[in-house]
């Protein structure tokens, strides 16, 4: 990100919650669910939400949210865990009094937002949008308006910006280093990866040959990855914490 802001001459601002309590949702969500994606998906969507409707009271006006989510690609009926109400019905209360006083969470967004099935659902023009009236944030994905070729675009980092995807991460999901254990985790529970339904949609859409797509049945996670110990290890947890058997989001 660093790199490319600067050869692009565009501002950064990061917004970060506190680590600590990050912390404490995943070790959360580990054990009652079996998975921590959740935590991302919808603290992304809130941080990003307070502050476009903080520039709105302060400025006039709400800044335009852009994403990279294709529904197309990444979301899997069933499996998925991207649903606000899932994660709002499974914080303990102790952790939700937490969630409403971090820095740069606005406690009337997370109120307006608990009722959302899916955050990504409130893009502009929808009638969830229109229902969140004011506390909504101006958001579009990228995927809705351009090619979203992901077979292609390290490629076009690399040659427009000198961008290098670092090795250890997934070919498509290269923004994550814990992306491995996630779809480990799918894998164990479902039998198959977002890496298989990704690689299925793009043969129909004849970015991808069959033959292609079995080549790349490599990139199953179907074993455990280093980085599940490490990760377990930073959150004080043990192997036997994580709750394998538990239902994902419906």
């Amino acid at each position: 990100m660093t790199e490319l802001v600067d050869k692009l001459k565009i501002d950064l601002i990061t917004i970060r919650p506190e680590q600590a309590f990050l912390k404490k949702l995943y070790s959360h969500f580990l054990r009652e669910h079996g998975e921590f994606c959740s935590v991302c998906n919808n603290m992304g969507y809130l941080l990003m939400a307070s502050f476009c409707w903080n520039q709105k009271r302060l400025l006039g006006f709400s800044p335009l949210g852009i994403g990279g989510w294709s529904k197309k690609y990444e979301y899997q009926p069933g499996i998925s865990v991207t649903s606000m109400q899932y994660f709002f019905n499974n914080l303990s209360s102790e952790l939700f009094e937490e969630l409403i006083s971090q820095p740069f969470i606005e406690e009337e967004i997370v109120h307006n937002y608990m009722s959302l099935t899916d955050p990504r659902q409130a893009q502009i023009g929808t009638k969830e949008h229109q229902e969140l009236g004011n506390y909504a944030m101006n958001m579009i994905q990228l995927p809705d308006y351009i090619s979203w070729d992901l077979s292609k675009m390290s490629k076009v980092l690399n040659e427009a910006f000198g961008w290098q995807q670092p090795t250890d991460t997934h070919g498509s999901h290269f923004d994550c280093r814990l992306f491995p254990i996630k779809e480990y985790l799918k894998f164990k529970k479902y039998g198959l990866t977002q890496e298989t339904i990704k690689n299925s949609i793009m043969i129909r859409e004849g970015l991808m040959t069959r033959e292609e797509a079995i080549e790349k049945m490599t990139l199953e996670q179907t074993k455990e990855p280093d980085i599940l110990n490490v990760f377990l290890n930073e959150l004080g947890l043990s192997r036997n914490d994580v709750n394998e058997q538990a239902e994902w989001s419906r």
